[in-house]
């Protein structure tokens, strides 16, 4: 089983093992390749590498873009063998189960833009407003706005509120909204993939 486990590590490679040593959480493969500097083309690849010997699987296999993928029991041990590899500690996996389908459908640019902007009781021009400035290069409407809006509110990622003084309604993140919105803040974390526990 050692000799086994041994013969496996060997055959990852440098690009492969980067990948690997990358994940802290379900990603998609542009977030890993953001987390790891491997460029989108070849973090596919290794992505349908590592699916294919059982170390990757993919959380959500109906969507056609965005597919949301996490370590198997299998890629858990190899990660752990790599980390000690290169002299890391154990890392914890800690992270909210949402519904991934639908995490996979918010991690498009606009809607992930969104959901990270709201804070407090927001109406959707100050969410957008938000989002541009934490994203200079973000070309979004007001009308791409609140059709993002009305979409999380359909499939229950933000609830309206009614503020005093104000007709219009704001709109707050339900447990589900700020369990995504945590996932996505923590890919944009560059420290939250070493935060490990030594044993």
């Amino acid at each position: 089983m050692e000799i086994r486990r041994k013969e496996r590590r060997l055959r990852v490679g440098r690009r492969r093992r980067r990948l690997l040593l990358h994940f802290f959480q379900p990603l998609t493969a542009l977030q890993i390749a953001k987390r790891s500097g491997v460029d989108i083309d070849n973090c596919g690849h290794g992505i349908q590498e590592h699916t294919r010997e059982g170390v990757l699987h993919c959380l959500s296999p109906n969507v056609r873009q965005s597919r949301v993928y996490w370590l198997t029991r299998a890629g858990q041990r190899l990660q752990w063998s790599l980390r000690q590899d290169e002299g890391l500690g154990f890392r914890e996996h800690d992270f909210p189960v949402v519904d991934w389908h639908l995490y996979a459908w918010v991690c498009y640019r606009h809607r992930s833009a969104v959901l990270k902007a709201i804070g407090e009781p927001m109406q959707p021009a100050t969410i957008r407003r938000k989002a541009c400035r934490a994203d200079p290069k973000l070309r979004m409407s007001a009308m791409n706005t609140r059709d993002v809006m009305r979409s999380f509110r359909r499939v229950g990622i933000v609830l309206p509120v009614k503020v005093r003084r104000y007709a219009h309604p704001r709109y707050v993140l339900s447990e589900q909204g700020k369990a995504m919105q945590h996932l996505l803040k923590r890919v944009d974390d560059p420290w939250s993939h070493d935060q490990w526990r030594a044993r």
